[in-house]
């Protein structure tokens, strides 16, 4: 019921991007939401999601979030986890040209999964990606993409994220974007928020998935929305994106249909 009624007030809320007000937020919703724009990594990293979700080998499944329907340790197919936990396509795109169009040297994810989002960011910089990612067998899974893909700047830290990303951020350069996908939680995704943005550039841009996936997700996304550091946000429905740009003058929220939500 939460999900049903939160698509109905997110069509009925909608706007065109044309409305949005800040020069700097409306030109990179419109380049990264053209799904015209594409680019020769996306072809190359669309073959290895078909690779998994051809893999029919098992795979240990460790769940240390609210984000999965797993017990605390299982066995599944990895054809099975990609049907399941992968990003579409199109979201993955997005994420991609958000750091093209920022030139973000500087990029944080949490929650690499099967590594097909952190592969993703690697490809659309030439600076750093750090991943976090607390299973193991996922960790050497990436590994080994790494390597067939000759990716040299994606960095996967292994472990429970209440214990990593402290240590992570204690001494990290400044961040340019962070895409939040570990837990499912309302206030672990709050904590993460606010960890994470401390370690921020000015201009920096956060994107946190699964906004809607439940009541806590929109608790949290509407809590950190209203933010005295976030300027700007931009509610995509299936992701929603934080602006800490201190230059925006007029703080607003504002949802964007695009022409592809899956």
């Amino acid at each position: 019921m939460h999900k049903i009624l939160s698509i109905l007030r997110f069509i009925i809320n909608s706007r065109q991007i044309n409305r949005i007000k800040p020069v700097g937020v409306k030109g990179l919703v419109q380049y990264i939401v053209d799904h015209k724009l594409q680019f020769y990594h996306f072809g190359e990293l669309e073959g290895i999601r078909h690779q998994l979700l051809q893999n029919h080998n098992d795979i240990e499944i460790v769940d240390l979030g609210a984000g999965s329907s797993y017990s605390n340790t299982s066995s599944k197919k990895i054809s099975e986890v990609a049907k399941q936990q992968l990003s579409s396509s199109a979201q993955l795109q997005i994420l991609s040209r958000i750091v093209m169009y920022e030139e973000a040297k500087h990029c944080l994810e949490l929650g690499a999964s099967l590594g097909l989002s952190s592969l993703y960011l690697a490809k659309s910089t030439k600076g750093k990606v750090i991943s976090f990612e607390g299973n193991k067998a996922f960790v050497k899974l990436i590994d080994y993409q790494k390597k067939v893909l000759k990716i040299s700047n994606l960095n996967i830290i292994e472990g429970n994220f209440d214990l990593t990303l402290d240590k992570y951020l204690k001494d990290c350069s400044l961040i340019d974007f962070a895409f939040i996908d570990g837990n499912h939680r309302e206030k672990a995704t709050i904590e993460y928020y606010y960890k994470i943005k401390e370690k921020c550039s000015q201009t920096a841009i956060l994107v946190f998935d699964d906004i809607y996936w439940s009541k806590g997700m929109t608790n949290a996304w509407n809590t950190i929305k209203e933010d005295i550091d976030c300027k700007y946000s931009v509610d995509l429905y299936f992701m929603g994106i934080i602006f800490l740009d201190k230059s925006i003058a007029t703080k607003e929220h504002v949802k964007i249909i695009t022409t592809k939500w899956n």
